[in-house]
């Protein structure tokens, strides 16, 4: 297995237009602790405009929510009150829709025919290691990437101490890792 490069995640980022790699198929991960700052540097990054798909999970207004990068549009993640139990994925104290994360494969699966420059899936974490949320569709965006047939560049989203677990539950190599640093109290 190849040791992979970990780098602190510059103030910018590559540009989204433009990967930053050589060749085909590059997987990144950006890590850092629960509520660094991640999905709102990836919003202000992916918000530069370029060649960018995938789905990003903020806050807004208190509430999770996704946002297709791509279409800029934003749809619910937490279940309300009113969507039955069986259509509803628990998480610690959150209430996650099955539906919103049936919206987001189809959006990731969608990104892979366009192809673009970059694909970010935020985040990859406890669901994904059982096999469920985006972990139904992400062994095929991953190996999509890993087999170098797309020319674009893969990124994922992963909770620093979830990380080892992830890069062995979908055998990532040859990654490259950004931490965030931790934010300043």
């Amino acid at each position: 297995m190849r040791l992979s490069e970990t780098v602190q995640i510059p103030s910018t980022m590559p540009e989204p237009a433009h990967p930053a790699s050589e060749g085909s198929g590059r997987i990144y991960i950006l890590s850092g602790a629960i509520r660094s700052g991640k999905t709102t540097r990836l919003m202000g990054w992916s918000s530069l405009g370029g060649d960018v798909a995938g789905i990003l999970t903020p806050d807004r207004d208190g509430i999770r929510m996704m946002y297709d990068i791509a279409a800029r549009k934003w749809f619910p993640f937490e279940a309300g009150p009113e969507v039955p139990e069986d259509r509803v994925i628990r998480v610690g104290g959150f209430r996650f829709s099955l539906r919103a994360f049936e919206k987001a494969a189809g959006i990731l699966i969608s990104a892979l025919s366009v192809k673009p420059a970059w694909l970010v899936v935020d985040e990859v974490g406890r669901l994904e290691l059982e096999g469920k949320g985006f972990g139904l569709v992400l062994p095929a965006v991953i190996s999509r990437y890993k087999s170098g047939s797309l020319q674009g560049s893969l990124l994922l989203v992963v909770r620093d101490s979830l990380l080892d677990d992830v890069v062995r539950k979908f055998k990532l190599e040859g990654y490259t890792s950004f931490n965030l640093p931790p934010r300043n109290p």
